[in-house]
């Protein structure tokens, strides 16, 4: 089984439930660059590591649940 075999509505559901944590994950990495995180603080890194995983987790997500290539709200 690999990411083809889902069909459009689970990889919606998946990324429905992912978008919540990479807006939170997303201003989690914002606020501490804010703060003056030093570029090489081992928490900084892994999340900005976590944030670009869930983001290209959620792309993904989006592409499958499409019909073809890329859809907007109506997944057409």
């Amino acid at each position: 089984m690999d990411s083809k075999d889902l069909t459009r509505d689970q990889a919606k559901v998946l990324g429905d439930r992912i978008r919540p944590m990479l807006v939170y994950v997303g201003a989690v990495l914002d606020r501490m660059t804010r703060r003056g995180f030093s570029t090489d603080d081992p928490l900084l890194n892994a999340t900005s590591e976590a944030f670009g995983g869930l983001k290209d987790m959620h792309t993904l997500l989006h592409y499958l649940s499409c019909k073809r290539g890329v859809c907007l709200g109506d997944r057409e």
